[in-house]
């Protein structure tokens, strides 16, 4: 009992002490917290803000969330859609998507310019006029903002007169012609785009299951012919950018025919047979996919406006198209941006037309900084251009001023620097130089021609200088 009694005395001192131990500690903490605070800025934020600032994380995250592309268009998350509640973004994103992403299904021809005589030029999106106000107001806003996005036509369908909506194309079918109505619906995009065919669409502008070589021929009409060769016999589907959404399509075993509203025909041919073809809307840029039957190491030819028989032709023809499109090169004395311009410049152009039915296209690199300040050009203007086509045309029109028009050569000179020209003419190559000094005049041998600023290149025999 005693030895009890010992125990539970030790055991109340040891728990008193340690009691007393937490509680010293305890208050050391507390006045180390006061010193802290004391010496803090006055502008840390305090425990409410930090937990209110978490949940406000949280919401944004829910926000971003929701405001996938999976669920709205792209643009719908830019800061100017911002406030634009979810219930509009849903509507703007549905019609989005069938403007973008619906071809034009009809299964006979369409009489364009029947439409095209009554006003109907475009694709059309046909609606119906919501009873509920508010449910119509959401309707306009929604068109509102997709009209400064995408080119279409929407249309109010109605029976009678007195519900036209202002503003916008209406169609009574009181008074409206039936046949041309039919004819408006073979061009409407406003349908379930689960009826839409499903097609996985490549990088570039042909699909294979096998590996298969490819050489892309240019052509002046800025179209691409092919030929494809295989070891195995399997089928490519190719596909074709086409001008407009709005065009008949006739088809035959190796061939087709497009026709547009406009009455423009293309028609292209293969030594193959052509399995089918398949229209496709790619963010409202029309396409044309054709799938074709390739037989083991025979070459498979699509080509535009050619038959078969005439490849080597067209080969020939291609050679000549680009002699013609790069006629000129210039020669200054910074040898870096003669071979920018004369060499990488033009095979960055040459790939850019031969990937014109790519469905997808890189941006391309150079050094902005050196082309502004040889040029003497707004850095701003040059950083702007994304592609070599708008960068050569920008060098030679606008920095140098160059105009070839029906033989004759202007040149209406913006930069300080002299140049050598050098332009290829009827098989020759004529030798200009460019020159600041002087009055305008030309000078052929020992021949001098003033005031004049042009020069006709097919007769021109000898090296000539132009001073501008």
């Amino acid at each position: 009992m005693v030895i009890v009694i010992v125990c539970l005395v030790i055991a109340l001192i040891f728990l008193f002490t340690f009691i007393k131990q937490l509680f010293n500690a305890c208050c050391l903490f507390f006045e180390k917290e006061k010193i802290i605070s004391k010496t803090e800025p006055k502008h840390q934020k305090k425990l409410f803000q930090v937990v209110k600032q978490k949940r406000v994380l949280h919401r944004k995250k829910l926000k971003n969330n929701l405001c996938s592309v999976k669920i709205f268009a792209k643009f719908l998350n830019e800061k100017a859609y911002i406030q634009v509640p979810i219930g509009r973004k849903i509507l703007i994103s549905k019609i989005y998507e069938r403007v973008v992403s619906n071809v034009i299904q009809f299964n006979a021809n369409v009489d364009f310019g029947k439409l095209s005589n009554a006003g109907f030029n475009s694709c059309v999106f046909l609606l119906k006029k919501p009873k509920e106000q508010r449910k119509f107001s959401n309707l306009l806003f929604a068109l509102n903002v997709l009209k400064q996005k995408v080119c279409f036509l929407p249309i109010f369908v109605s029976e009678t007169e007195s519900e036209k909506v202002e503003g916008y194309k209406n169609i009574f079918l009181q008074d409206f012609n039936l046949k041309l109505f039919e004819d408006v619906c073979k061009i409407n995009l406003n349908y379930d785009p689960l009826f839409n065919k499903k097609l996985e669409l490549p990088f570039e502008d042909f699909s294979c299951e096998k590996e298969i070589q490819v050489k892309r021929i240019a052509s002046e009409n800025n179209l691409i012919s092919y030929c494809f060769n295989s070891k195995i016999n399997t089928s490519v589907c190719v596909f074709i950018k086409l001008d407009s959404f709005l065009f008949n399509l006739k088809k035959e075993n190796n061939s087709f025919e497009i026709t547009y509203f406009n009455n423009k025909k293309i028609r292209y041919f293969s030594n193959n047979k052509i399995l089918k073809t398949n229209s496709i809307n790619y963010n409202f840029i029309p396409y044309l996919c054709v799938k074709i039957k390739l037989n083991k190491n025979l070459d498979c030819l699509l080509l535009c406006d050619k038959e078969p028989i005439f490849y080597k032709n067209l080969l020939l023809e291609e050679k000549m198209f680009f002699e013609n499109f790069f006629n000129i090169k210039i020669y200054t004395k910074n040898q870096k941006f003669n071979n920018f311009f004369n060499f990488i410049l033009k095979n960055q152009v040459k790939k850019e037309l031969y990937e014109k039915n790519y469905f997808k296209k890189s941006n391309f690199i150079f050094n902005k900084g050196f082309i502004s300040n040889f040029l003497r050009e707004n850095y701003a203007n040059i950083a702007k251009i994304k592609t070599g086509t708008l960068l050569y045309n920008n060098i030679v029109e606008n920095s140098l001023g160059i105009e070839i028009k029906n033989g004759f050569l202007k040149v209406k000179k913006k930069c300080e620097f002299d140049f050598k020209l050098i332009v290829y003419v009827d098989g020759e190559y004529k030798s200009i130089f460019v020159q600041n000094e002087g009055e305008k005049q030309v000078k052929i041998g020992e021949t001098v021609f003033l005031n004049c600023n042009q020069i006709n290149l097919n007769l021109l025999s000898k090296p000539a200088t132009l001073c501008v």
